[in-house]
């Protein structure tokens, strides 16, 4: 499944809100820096993972489809358990 046309503009602009950023700043981070993990079931709700370079590691941030728009959130540092259950080839 493909992000919805968009929402990772958005989910970057968020980021950059987040942490202050400029999009001019040569530092901020970049759209081809924003990695699409994917779309999981999360009970009445889509949500759509990418990850992001972040202080040498990697942070997380989502996007829930609400029907009607979308939550976005993040950043833990750690994989979110969806992304590992699928990568293990099960449900989380």
């Amino acid at each position: 499944m493909s992000p919805p046309p968009g929402i990772a503009q958005d989910v970057l602009e968020y980021i950059h809100l987040e942490f202050g950023e400029s999009p001019e700043d040569p530092d901020a981070l970049k759209l081809s820096e924003l990695i699409y993990d994917g779309a999981f079931p999360s009970g009445d709700f889509v949500i759509h993972y990418w990850h992001f370079p972040y202080n040498g590691a990697f942070a997380w941030v989502s996007a829930e489809d609400r029907g009607d728009g979308y939550y976005i959130s993040g950043f833990p540092t750690e994989e979110p358990e969806e992304i590992r259950a699928h990568s293990r080839g099960g449900d989380a």
